[in-house]
């Protein structure tokens, strides 16, 4: 602990993790390119160590989830309410394990879990085997693209932005492409009065990101941070906000995108992908694993 102007601040210390609290983490090797439909659980948004957050609402997804024999899980973002806070990744870890019996995992980086010099415990609980917050893995004709984007575009700096480049140029037109990250740019929302914050349509993101990818034509970019789950589209991309996992919902958002195809804020869940060949099928389910909306989206 140190004294800054009259402020204590806790500076955090970090130890490698319990052995039993390992995480599967999806690599390149974690799944069968033969495999069709590859299926994959999404969510974002648990806020672990939150009063706020709906512990039996995420614990529920977390065990249909587990019982319900996907290829993999992706979580996208804000495991923790304070990045700083070990013992929050400590219980993540340890109920991620507990419910999904060694599924594969990919946890995407939040704003969350950067607080107060949060990422090197982050690191070490969920990404030990990835270099950089944003990264790619590749299922036969399949790409999943992880970006670091936490707040809005400012991580997305000249060499996310090259490197992003290059994977798109590399991937070819005919095969399929998921897009990841904790921030969205196409969303609905609502005005925050305390920050002075528009929390829809980010326009940091849409200029910088989203026409970027759909240039490349990708079929589908998925988002946390709003806690809504939403299915929206611009141009040939489809964009999606699942951030229902726990945290507490905004269902007060008052703002609809103009994008918007369908919207529910006042329900937890997550979110079903079914990877073909040549589409994906989406469906959005509520807590207990009921069918809330169902989509289908083509190779572009």
């Amino acid at each position: 602990v140190m004294l800054v102007g009259f402020v204590y601040l806790e500076i955090p210390t970090f130890t490698e993790p319990k052995e039993s609290y390992a995480i599967n983490e999806l690599d390149n090797n974690s799944l069968s390119s033969e495999k069709e439909p590859l299926s994959f659980a999404v969510a974002s948004d648990p806020h672990w160590g939150s009063e706020r957050s709906n512990k039996e609402a995420r614990q529920q997804i977390l065990e249909t989830i587990g019982s319900s024999n996907y290829d993999a899980f992706l979580c996208l973002g804000d495991i923790s309410e304070m990045g700083s806070t070990e013992s929050y990744y400590t219980i993540a870890a340890k109920e991620f394990q507990d419910n999904l019996n060694g599924m594969p995992l990919h946890v995407v980086l939040g704003n969350h879990d950067a607080l107060i010099n949060g990422t090197g415990v982050f690191k070490k609980y969920f990404q030990k085997e990835k270099e950089n917050f944003y990264n790619r893995i590749d299922i036969g004709n399949l790409h999943i693209i992880t970006l670091n984007l936490l707040w809005d575009a400012d991580e997305f700096d000249k060499t996310q932005k090259q490197w992003l480049i290059e994977q798109l140029e590399e991937i070819p037109q005919a095969d399929m492409t998921i897009v990841l990250s904790h921030c969205f740019g196409y969303s609905s929302g609502y005005f925050d009065q305390d920050t002075g914050k528009n929390w829809f349509d980010n326009q940091d993101i849409i200029e910088n990101v989203d026409s970027l990818i759909e240039e490349y034509n990708v079929e589908l970019m998925i988002s946390g941070h709003n806690h809504l789950m939403e299915l929206l589209k611009h141009e040939n991309t489809h964009y999606s906000i699942i951030g229902t996992m726990g945290g507490i919902l905004d269902s007060t958002s008052n703002y609809t995108s103009p994008q918007s195809i369908w919207m529910d804020n006042q329900t937890y869940g997550w979110l079903d992908i079914q990877a073909y060949e040549n589409y994906l099928e989406l469906t959005y389910k509520d807590q207990n694993g009921k069918d809330l909306y169902k989509a289908t989206i083509n190779n572009n």
